[in-house]
């Protein structure tokens, strides 16, 4: 069934003057510039060419693959988008789902719980290849430089009452497709969360203010100082992007060069309401960030450092990504008849260029 076009406002900012990426005059060498959010004259464009597609309760994460757009929803119902007619056409069953990565050929997630696996499933259909047990809590989950990579924490169990108890102290797993076997490449940190890959580097957020670095032939850690806590991330040519939103009225997105190791810019993010931010992509063009304390998605330009796009939508999601020349969007909303969550389909007015999802971005 063919859903009806919801209204979507967007608000793209038009800055006649480069408030952000200004040198710093304190004459503090290596020093980060922190971008505080420009005065803007804004203009609201109501349009009416997204879509908004049934899916399961509380969806979790969104991937785009060469085909289709696939969602992972609590409950372990893994859902399948044709972006042709933007309708449901494949649903499997996989127990505890909650991360998902792809690349051209591949499709990983992880399952929650104190005993997490990783799960390999086809792309194309979804259905199980295979199955790793890693026996500890996995945080996030990416691919690149021919393996899968995840974060470990340890656990204890709470007893009778169930449920478990999470290690502070993390370890970054490589895992060996064709093997199914686990490499460990040592702590990368405490709390950690989210992580992503560039070129030869494997990057975690953590809670306790760094970001750890760890390059893959040298097998080597390092830690980049972020301050605050930070736990969602994701890498681009151009830069790695950590948030943090432990301030209630305003975020951060911090960039950090991929060649250096070095914070170069801190980007503020403004709340109206309340600063809840909630996943982050990097589509080649632009930085996509979730605040859903707000209900917004939120574009930064990567060439100017500077918030350029709002999409506003109801009860926004933990999951988003880009693919077919469209911005797909999670949503909450459970207000409808059905009790069900939603897939928005945001194309914005001055377009996408469908950039194809960059390995690990899940």
């Amino acid at each position: 069934m063919r859903t009806s076009r919801v209204p979507i406002t967007v608000v793209l900012a038009l800055t006649a003057v480069s408030l952000l990426g200004c040198g710093n005059d304190s004459g503090d060498d290596g020093a980060a510039d922190t971008a505080t959010a420009p005065a803007v004259d804004t203009v609201e464009r109501p349009i009416e060419i997204s879509e908004t597609i049934p899916i399961g309760r509380q969806p979790r994460d969104v991937v785009v693959t060469s085909t289709h757009v696939w969602v992972a929803s609590e409950g372990g119902t893994l859902e399948r988008v044709d972006p042709e007619t933007n309708e449901v056409d494949q649903s499997v069953h996989v127990e505890g789902i909650e991360h998902l990565a792809t690349s051209e050929d591949e499709m990983w997630a992880t399952t929650g719980g104190e005993d997490g696996t990783l799960v390999q499933l086809d792309p194309e259909s979804g259905d199980l290849i295979q199955t790793i047990d890693l026996e500890g809590y996995l945080s996030g989950v990416t691919i690149g430089e021919g393996a899968v990579w995840t974060v470990r924490h340890e656990t204890e169990s709470l007893g009778d009452g169930g449920g478990f108890s999470v290690d502070a102290e993390s370890e970054l797993l490589r895992i060996d497709p064709a093997t199914s076997t686990a490499e460990s490449r040592g702590s990368v940190g405490g709390s950690s969360y989210g992580l992503t890959t560039t070129d030869g580097t494997i990057w975690v957020a953590n809670g306790d203010g760094t970001v750890a670095r760890h390059v893959i032939d040298e097998e080597s850690t390092s830690y980049v100082d972020v301050g605050d806590s930070h736990d969602l991330i994701a890498g681009g040519s151009d830069g790695v992007w950590a948030t943090n939103d432990t301030d209630s009225r305003a975020g951060e997105v911090t960039r950090i060069d991929p060649s250096s190791g070095e914070v170069v810019e801190v980007i503020s993010i403004p709340a109206d309401f309340d600063m809840s931010l909630s996943s982050i992509y990097v589509d080649g063009s632009s930085v996509w960030v979730a605040n859903i304390g707000d209900d917004k998605m939120i574009r930064i330009g990567p060439d100017s450092n500077e918030i350029t796009a709002e999409v506003s939508y109801p009860d926004v999601g933990e999951g988003a990504a880009i693919g077919f020349g469209a911005l797909w969007v999670s949503s909450d909303d459970e207000s409808t008849a059905e009790g069900h969550g939603t897939l928005v389909r945001i194309e914005p007015p001055d377009g996408l260029a469908g950039v194809p999802p960059l390995p690990g971005n899940g």
